[in-house]
C-alpha cells in the first residue's frame, strides 16, 4: 500500500506546488504520468482482477505463434483474448520486438495513461483533483486488467478531442477505430445526438427514465433483448450471465455530474468544451442505471465516465474563493483516500502492491 500512498502524496503535494507557481502544470502532469506508468508497468502480474493472468497473458503467448491469417480467424470467433482484431494486431506487432510478459504488461498501459494525462492537462482546471479522481474512480487501476477497454479508450479520448474541434468526421473515424479494440465502443457515437441539441429536458428524461427502468424493468428488458440477440453472439453471453450490480457506481457518477450541474452556467461561460463533458457524464449515469439489469453495461458507462475526473475539478474551480476551493479539495481528498485505502484497492486485488521482481 505504501506505493499508492506515495502516489497520492505526490499528487496532492504537486498540486500545491502548481498553485504556488513553483512548478508548471505541464511538468506536474508529466511527472504524475511517469509515476503511474511505472507503478502500472512494474507491478506483479497477479495484481488486479483475473483478466490479465487468465485472459490477456495466454492471448499474448498465443499470438506469438500465430500467423496473421490465424489471428484474423481467432478474432472472428470471438472466444479468446484476441477477439478484437485491432488489439490482436497490436499484440502481434509487439511480439516482433519482445517475447517478455513483463514488457507486454508495461507496454499495454503506456498509451492509455499518456493519452489520459494529456486529456486532463488540456481540459482540467485543477490537475491534482483530476488525477485523484482518475485513481479514485478506478480509471488508473483499469490498466491492470481491462486491456481491451483501455486501448479503446485511447482512441475514444482522441475522438473527443476531434469533436471539441467540430471535426465530426474524425470523431466518427476514431470511434470506429476504437471498435477494433473493443466492439462496445460504438456506443460512443451517442455523443452526436446531444452534440446537435442542448436541451436540459432531454438530460432529465434520460437520467430519470434510466433509473426507473433499471430498478423496475429487469424482466421485460431481458425478454426484449433476448429476442434480438443471437445465441451465438458474445453479447448473448453477457445477457444470459444474469449478473447485476447495485447502484453504488451510479451514485458516484451522479455525484460527479451533480457538481457540474450546479456550476454549469459558469463552466460553460468559461469553456464551451465543458458541454460535451457534461453530455459524457449524463450518458455515464444512464448506463450505470441499467447495471442492475445487466452488469456488463458498466463497460459502456466507463467509456463516458472518464469525463467525471474533469467535471468535478472544473466545477470546483467555479465554486468561489481560493480558500473555498482549497477546503473542498482537501475534503474530497480525505473522502477518496478513505475509499481507496479502505475499499477500492482491496476489492480490485490491487493491494498489497508487489513489483514483478519481488
Amino acid at each position: 500500500m505504501l506505493i499508492y500512498a506515495v502516489l497520492i502524496g505526490l499528487i496532492i503535494a504537486g498540486q500545491f506546488l502548481v498553485w504556488s507557481k513553483l512548478v508548471s502544470g505541464k511538468r506536474y502532469c508529466i511527472f504524475i504520468c511517469v509515476c503511474m506508468i511505472l507503478i502500472a508497468g512494474l507491478r506483479d502480474r497477479n495484481l488486479g482482477l483475473y483478466d490479465m493472468v487468465t485472459g490477456y497473458l495466454p492471448g499474448w503467448h498465443m499470438v506469438q505463434n500465430l500467423s496473421w491469417t490465424e489471428i484474423i480467424r481467432k478474432s472472428l470467433t470471438g472466444k479468446t483474448a484476441l477477439k478484437d482484431i485491432g488489439y490482436a494486431g497490436v499484440t502481434k506487432i509487439l511480439s516482433y520486438g519482445t517475447k517478455s510478459d513483463q514488457w507486454f504488461i508495461f507496454f499495454t498501459s503506456v498509451p492509455y495513461l499518456v493519452v489520459s494525462t494529456v486529456f486532463i492537462y488540456r481540459h482540467s482546471r485543477i490537475y491534482g483533483l483530476s488525477f485523484l479522481l482518475f485513481v479514485g474512480l478506478n480509471y488508473f487501476t483499469s490498466a491492470y486488467y481491462l486491456v481491451h477497454h483501455i486501448w479503446a479508450t485511447v482512441f475514444l479520448l482522441i475522438a473527443v478531442e476531434e469533436l471539441l474541434k467540430d471535426r465530426v468526421r474524425y470523431f466518427v473515424l476514431f470511434t470506429l477505430i476504437a471498435c477494433l479494440f473493443h466492439a462496445s465502443a460504438f456506443i460512443f457515437l451517442l455523443l452526436l445526438i446531444r452534440y446537435q441539441s442542448r436541451m436540459h429536458l432531454f438530460h432529465f428524461l434520460l437520467l430519470t427514465g434510466s433509473v426507473i427502468i433499471g430498478l423496475f424493468g429487469k424482466k421485460p428488458i431481458l425478454f426484449l433483448l433476448s429476442l434480438f440477440i443471437e445465441k451465438s453472439s458474445r453479447w448473448y453471453f453477457y445477457l444470459s450471465n444474469l449478473k447485476s450490480d447495485s447502484l453504488t457506481r451510479w451514485f458516484l457518477a451522479f455525484a460527479c455530474l451533480l457538481c457540474a450541474i450546479v456550476y454549469e452556467k459558469k463552466m460553460l461561460a468559461r469553456d464551451k468544451d465543458n458541454a460535451v463533458l457534461i453530455d459524457m457524464g449524463v450518458w455515464c449515469c444512464v448506463f450505470y442505471a441499467f447495471t442492475p439489469i445487466i452488469s456488463e453495461l458498466h463497460r459502456f458507462a466507463r467509456f463516458f465516465g472518464i469525463a467525471d475526473v474533469l467535471l468535478v475539478s472544473n466545477a470546483l474551480y467555479e465554486s468561489g474563493s481560493t480558500r473555498k476551493r482549497l477546503l473542498l479539495f482537501l475534503m474530497i481528498t480525505v473522502i477518496f483516500c478513505i475509499y481507496l485505502f479502505g475499499f477500492l484497492f482491496w476489492e480490485l486485488h490491487a493491494a498489497p502492491y508487489h513489483f514483478f521482481w519481488e
